[in-house]
């Protein structure tokens, strides 16, 4: 019901392809980026089998690896670190610390060379790797929770929370544009005005990033601390976005290029910021203030909700469906005015999941709801039931209470619109920050939630 655009982190799993077997062909221009570096190869990247394969000695040195190649047994030994590795050619199985791991295609001789799958070195190696199709730039980051793309005043702004804030811009963007991701994947180079979609959304998680890192940096130095409550919080909000990958999300969370310790920093860094911001709206606007302007301002209201939408669709029901619901609609309405409580039949009959969350109704102000329904309550006294009210959502019954004792999330909300001083500040501490930025990483980002 209200305008607003929900964050949602979405992980969009690639299904998995049935690759039929080709000859190896030279794709011109095809670039290795690891760490905001090309890597050098003597041999240009070929495709083989829809796989990227780059000579074996360079992307093992690249990544920090020895590499070793035992010609009697026609197979490549690395170390690094804790892990070693080995594939041999045309057998298309790695061996990580003695484990196997399945190729789709396995390390082989051309020409005299050994070509290696580079996903598949990367990946055993533990690094993130990404393919930016419209470059022909494979992306390796070697590790998400170190690797910086940018800095603020010093400090790293790391691979893996600026994805996680690329994710939530992308899928704002898909909501904003009424796109699947199919869809939004082909509108990534589209032109919006003298800049691509795909180059807009990464400038803007850029700037969210800087905005978000330069504030909490502040109020550091303001001497702003996080209380238990503060960090039981964040604690839920990491469940949360963990929840989304299900009982496997480690797995699933490096496919979309993003970490727990990523996710908990960005929350971490967002509280920080949110506790500042509160403590300049105070200097701005007090509590009784903001009473004040709800009393004056805002109404509050319940409905029944008979939606004449096709919740999977979004697309109005058949007529007769909606005559239906209509009479339905009647039949509740009849109900009311025979003296029936109106929260049972909100949760007898009401369609609107937002009442769930709402038990005490909806509080608003001008423009915040529909007109319809905004309408009808402004017609309403308080306790007053309204009749049928229609609307594209389908046959309202509306009922006007009290606003009742104000919570701090509404007094804050009233807050933020005498912020403009505010946002002001923060803006400030944003572009008076000293950034550096990584350019090649942030011209070969493609889309995460794809």
């Amino acid at each position: 019901m209200k305008k607003i655009i929900s964050l949602l982190l979405t992980v969009m799993l690639m299904a998995t392809c049935i690759s039929i077997p080709v000859m190896a062909e030279e794709e011109a221009g095809i670039s290795v980026l690891l760490d905001g570096e090309y890597v050098a190869f003597d041999v240009a990247p070929t495709i083989i089998d829809g796989r990227t394969m780059v000579p074996v000695r360079a992307i093992f040195e690249a990544l920090g690896a020895t590499v070793d190649w035992q010609q009697e047994i026609q197979t490549v030994v690395s170390n690094k670190g804790d892990s070693n590795i080995s594939l041999k050619i045309n057998d298309a199985t790695l061996y990580k610390n003695g484990e196997a791991i399945t190729l789709d295609v396995p390390a082989q001789l051309i020409e005299n060379r050994t070509l290696v799958p580079v996903r598949a070195i990367s990946e055993a190696y533990g690094c993130y790797v990404d393919w930016n199709e419209w470059t022909k730039t494979v992306l390796i980051i070697s590790d998400l929770d170190t690797t910086a793309v940018a800095t603020v005043n010093g400090d790293a702004i790391t691979a893996g929370y600026y994805n996680y804030i690329l994710t939530q811009m992308e899928s704002n963007a898909m909501q904003n544009m009424g796109l699947q991701p199919a869809d939004f994947k082909n509108a990534w180079t589209s032109d919006i005005g003298g800049i691509t979609l795909g180059d807009y959304i990464v400038n803007m998680a850029y700037e969210q990033c800087v905005f978000t890192k330069s504030n909490a940096q502040k109020a550091r130095a303001e001497g702003i601390v996080l209380t238990d409550a503060d960090k039981q919080n964040i604690d839920k909000l990491v469940k949360t976005v963990l929840a989304v990958y299900g009982e496997e999300n480690e797995e699933l969370l490096k496919l979309a290029g993003l970490t727990v310790n990523s996710i908990r920093e960005f929350y971490t860094d967002n509280m920080y910021l949110e506790k500042y911001a509160n403590n300049l709206l105070d200097e701005t606007i007090s509590d009784e203030g903001a009473k004040e302007y709800l009393e004056q301002n805002y109404v509050k209201a319940k409905h029944i909700l008979i939606s004449t939408m096709d919740m999977e669709t979004g697309m109005p029901l058949p007529e007769d469906k909606i005559a239906a619901k209509k009479k339905l609609a009647e039949q509740i309405l009849a109900k009311i005015r025979t003296g029936s409580n109106f929260d049972k039949l909100i949760a007898e009959y009401g369609e609107d999941p937002g009442m769930a969350q709402n038990p005490e109704g909806y509080l608003f102000t001008d423009g915040e709801m529909i007109e319809e329904f905004e309408t009808a309550v402004k017609n309403l006294g308080v306790g007053e039931v309204s009749g049928i009210v229609e609307s594209v959502y389908g046959f309202h019954i509306i009922k006007r209470v009290a606003n009742g004792t104000y919570t701090e999330q509404e007094i804050n909300q009233v807050k933020t619109l005498f912020a403009n001083s505010v946002y002001e500040v923060l803006n400030t501490n944003m572009a008076s920050s000293v950034m550096t930025q990584n350019n090649e990483f942030f011209l070969q980002v493609a889309p995460l939630s794809i």
